[in-house]
């Protein structure tokens, strides 16, 4: 008996680890992961060497705070009723991987450990310079309104905020972090298509959730 409960109790935890990370839409990561790559290439082509310390945190950071906003983005459409039971464009909640409890204690505390993680990645450079931390604070900031508070993306701003997210935000902020705080128009300029690409998912997935056109 004593074996069955202790199997039975690791199950359920796996269970609730892979519904979970299912919540977190892990697919769409990739969207944070290739415009930092972008400056991790740019920040070594200009100096010929990158502190890997600093890009594991960096990393890391940035990913934590993209789920942290997924799930919140999860919670404040169900909270909102955007998603329903009846109708839903997100399963996190309304298909019972999560309950709105878990969403709402998961996405603070991915925002937490992404605060952690930036400040680790801070510590090793023993100096974030003013761009970083504009950056990650606009970020999170972001992923905190962008369903809640503010709600941009009900305002017909959720391209915008999409857009400079997913592309000249993140690959500056990875490029400025590993090269002492420093610009690059370069890094802008070659993560704007990053952008343009993951405004256009968003776009057409408005499109097809809009009751007027299906893709």
């Amino acid at each position: 008996n004593e074996y069955k409960s202790y199997l039975s109790m690791v199950l359920k935890t796996l269970k609730f680890a892979v519904n979970f990370f299912r919540a977190i839409r892990p697919w769409s990561l990739t969207m944070s992961l290739f415009p930092m790559i972008i400056g991790i290439l740019l920040a070594y082509m200009e100096s010929g060497k990158v502190n890997y310390g600093i890009m594991s945190f960096m990393i890391a950071s940035v990913l934590l705070l993209h789920a942290g906003a997924n799930l919140c983005n999860t919670y404040y459409d169900f909270e909102n009723k955007v998603d329903t039971k009846e109708f839903s464009s997100d399963s996190g909640i309304t298909g019972n991987l999560v309950t709105k409890e878990q969403a709402l204690n998961g996405f603070w505390l991915l925002f937490v450990f992404s605060m952690m993680f930036f400040g680790s990645g801070v510590a090793v450079a023993r100096r974030a310079h003013g761009i970083p931390y504009f950056l990650f604070f606009k970020g999170l900031f972001v992923a905190v309104t962008y369903s809640a508070v503010i709600r941009w993306k009900s305002k017909a701003m959720g391209e915008v905020c999409v857009y400079f997210a997913f592309g000249p935000s993140i690959g500056l902020f990875m490029y400025s972090m590993l090269t002492k705080g420093a610009f690059s128009i370069m890094t802008v300029f070659l993560t704007s298509p990053l952008g343009l690409l993951a405004t256009s998912v968003l776009f057409a997935h408005n499109i097809r959730h809009s009751g007027t056109f299906y893709l």
